[in-house]
Parts: C-alpha cells; structure tokens; sequence
C-alpha cells in the first residue's frame, strides 16, 4: 500500500516515492532524445563545449541531461523535453537541485547586488556646496 503505483509514462523509485526513476526505459529514451537535439551545444550552464567523445560517463565534461526548472518545484515538466538541457556532469552536481545559472557574459563594472554603504554619523558641512 505504501509503494507507488509505476505508469508506463513515469516509472516512479520506491526508495523515493514520487520521483522518477532516472535507470527507468522511458527517461533513457527522453534523454537520449536530448543529448540528439542538442549535440552541437554548449554546456547550458556554464556556455562551454561539452566532451561527447568521451568514454567516461561520468568524467566532468561528459555529458549530462538535466532539468531546466527543477522537479522538487515543477514534477509536471519532468519528461517535457522542453525543461531538459545537456550539461556537463560537473555542472549538474555543483548545480543540484538550484537554478540554472546563465553563463557569464563578462566581468561586472560593479558589484550591483551588495548595498552601498552610507554614512549617517558625519553630516554634511554647512559650507560644503558654497
């Protein structure tokens, strides 16, 4: 009664009900899918080139299927081949389970994000602008 019903859709892992077994038929097919649509890609996390020749699965640059919009936040999009990229393994365990960043389009002016200070102890001079 406790184990989840499998679909032929969605294989589901008992040792995590709800998730989708990533062994199971149809995310091989999925992602195999996938790794065709976007062979001459970069990695799309990081913009660089991915290894596809190599033997290794799980060497760093190898390729690796991943979630664009995470399925603990949308389970409805995880076998929409639209909300599936080809990554580097590397990446997608540094990224886990945290979105996607976009890949570096250069170095800030600026750091924009951090507040700026201001001091509120040292008042203007009264003269200061005459």
């Amino acid at each position: 009664m406790g184990q989840p019903i499998p679909t032929p859709t969605a294989p589901m892992n008992p040792a995590q009900p709800g998730r989708l077994r990533r062994d199971s038929r149809t995310w091989r097919r999925i992602a195999a899918q996938v790794r065709a649509r976007d062979q001459d890609k970069p990695c799309g996390i990081c913009g660089q080139p991915i290894n596809w020749n190599t033997r290794n699965p799980n060497a760093g640059d190898a390729p690796s299927v991943d979630h664009i919009k995470p399925w603990a936040t949308h389970p409805e999009l995880r076998l929409d081949p639209a909300n599936l990229m080809v990554v580097h393994q590397d990446c997608n365990r540094a990224k886990g389970v945290k979105r996607a960043a976009l890949p570096s389009i250069g170095n800030q002016s600026r750091n924009w994000g951090a507040p700026r200070k201001r001091s509120l102890t040292q008042p203007h001079a009264a003269n200061e602008h005459s």
